[in-house]
C-alpha cells in the first residue's frame, strides 16, 4: 500500500528536502526570462538587475521602439514594487515629479507636496525621453539620482529609490547636461534585433506586454541591496581597478571620482549577483558599461578593460565580430558564400572551443565563449536552412 506525503512524515520517513532558492537565484531566474521575451537584450537585461542591486541608475539609448521602455516595466512588475513612469517634456514642472502642493498644508502655513504616486514614493522608476527636460528639470533631479534624497522647507527626506532607469532615443547636448549626464553610471545602447531567427520570433509573439513568471518580493530585493553592500573589496581588487585607471588616463579617458567609487558598488552588485561574497577580477568586464564619456571610446575602454582582467576573452569577441561580417556578406550572397561561410563558423567553433578551455584552466570565466558560440550557431542554422532549403 503506498503512503501519501502526509502519512509518510508522520511514521517517520525522510522525505527529500525542497532545494531553497536564493534570492540571487531568483533574481537570475527573472533576467533568463527576459533574455527570452526581449531578444538580443541580454546585456541590458543583467544591467537593470545589476543597476537594482547596486542602487545605481541606469541610461538606455537607442532609436524608437527597442523595447527600451517595457523591459524596464517588466523588471517593476517583477520586484513588485512601486513603479512610477514619466515621459519626460519641455515643458515639464516639478509637479509631475515630485507631486503637486498639499493645499491643507498651504492653508495652515507650511509648503509640501503631495508624494504619493511619485518619483519620491516609488522604488523603481523610468524616466522616458530623459534630455527632452529642460536643464532645470535635469538640475532638479540630481540630489535625487545621486542621493536618493530630496530636500523640502529645510528637511531632507531619505527616498526609497533602488533604481532610476533613463530611456532615451540620443545622447545628451550640451555641456549644461554634462553633470546630469554623469549621474547615470551605467550606460548601454539598445538597437534593432539583427539575427533572423530571433526576427521570426519577434514576429511569431503575442501581441500583449509579456507578464513576469518569477516574481521577487521586494523584501528580498532590499536584503540582496544590503548583502551587496556589505561586500568589502580586496587590495588586490583596487590594484586592478588603479592599473586600469591608469590605463584609460593613458587614452585621454578620464574617468570622475565620483564614477570610480560607484563602480565598486556596481561590482559588489555583480559578486552577489553570481552568489559570492567577493568582487573577482572577470566581475570587470562589466565595466565597459561604465568607464565612458564619450559613445566612441567605448570600444577602446572594452579593449582596455577585457585585455587587463581576460585577454582571452578579447579574443572571444574578436571572433564574434568576425562572424557577424562573413554572415552578413553570406547572407547578401549565393550559394558559394553560404557554404564558405558554413565552413568558417564551423572552425570558429573550434577556435571558441579552444579558448574555453584555456579559460578554463587558469581559472576564469567560460561564459563569454559559450555565449558567443551559441551566437554563431545560431548564424550557422539560417546558413544551413539557405543553402539546404530546409527549415532548421
Amino acid at each position: 500500500m503506498k503512503l501519501n506525503k502526509e502519512e509518510k512524515s508522520s511514521q517517520g520517513v525522510k522525505l527529500p528536502e525542497k532545494k531553497k532558492v536564493s534570492v540571487n537565484e531568483k533574481m537570475m531566474a527573472v533576467v533568463n526570462e527576459m533574455n527570452g521575451l526581449f531578444l538580443e537584450r541580454e546585456e541590458i537585461n543583467y544591467a537593470l538587475v545589476v543597476a537594482m542591486v547596486s542602487e545605481q541608475n541606469m541610461l538606455m539609448v537607442g532609436p524608437p521602439g527597442t523595447a527600451k521602455s517595457m523591459v524596464a516595466n517588466y523588471l517593476g512588475k517583477a520586484i513588485g514594487g512601486k513603479f512610477f513612469q514619466r515621459l519626460m517634456h519641455k515643458f515639464m514642472t516639478p509637479d509631475e515629479l515630485f507631486g503637486p502642493p498639499d493645499i491643507g498644508a498651504l492653508k495652515n502655513g507650511h509648503y509640501k507636496r503631495v508624494s504619493e504616486n511619485t518619483l519620491l514614493d516609488a522604488d523603481v522608476a523610468l524616466l522616458d525621453e530623459i534630455w527632452k527636460a529642460s536643464s532645470a528639470i535635469n538640475n532638479s533631479i540630481l540630489t535625487v539620482l545621486n542621493e536618493r534624497r530630496y530636500a523640502e522647507n529645510g528637511d531632507v527626506k531619505k527616498l526609497p529609490l533602488k533604481l532610476v532607469v533613463g530611456a532615451s532615443n540620443e545622447y545628451p547636448q550640451g555641456e549644461e547636461l554634462a553633470a546630469a549626464f554623469d549621474r547615470w553610471p551605467i550606460r548601454l545602447e539598445a538597437s534593432y534585433i539583427e539575427e533572423a531567427e530571433n526576427f521570426f520570433k519577434l514576429l511569431e509573439s503575442p501581441d500583449q506586454d509579456p507578464t513576469p513568471k518569477t516574481i521577487v518580493p521586494f523584501e528580498e530585493v532590499k536584503q540582496l541591496v544590503e548583502k551587496a553592500k556589505a561586500i568589502n573589496p580586496d587590495r588586490k581588487i583596487c590594484m586592478v581597478l588603479d592599473n586600469l585607471k591608469r590605463s584609460l588616463m593613458k587614452e585621454g579617458i578620464v574617468i570622475s571620482d565620483r564614477r570610480w567609487k560607484k563602480s565598486i558598488r556596481i561590482l559588489k552588485a555583480v559578486a552577489v549577483l553570481a552568489g559570492r561574497d567577493q568582487i573577482e577580477e572577470d566581475d570587470l568586464s562589466f565595466l565597459t558599461n561604465v568607464l565612458w564619456n564619450q559613445p566612441e571610446q567605448k570600444k577602446a575602454v572594452a579593449k582596455i578593460i577585457i585585455s587587463l582582467v581576460n585577454p582571452l576573452r578579447q579574443k572571444a569577441l574578436e571572433i564574434l565580430d568576425a562572424a557577424n561580417e562573413i554572415n552578413r556578406v553570406a547572407l547578401a550572397g549565393g550559394s558559394a558564400q553560404l557554404a564558405e561561410c558554413n565552413d568558417k563558423f564551423r572552425r570558429m567553433k573550434g577556435d571558441l572551443e579552444k579558448l574555453h578551455n584555456q579559460s578554463k584552466d587558469s581559472g576564469k570565466s567560460t561564459q563569454v565563449f559559450e555565449e558567443v558560440k551559441e551566437k554563431i550557431e545560431r548564424m550557422q542554422k539560417v546558413v544551413i536552412s539557405k543553402l539546404t532549403g530546409v527549415d532548421m
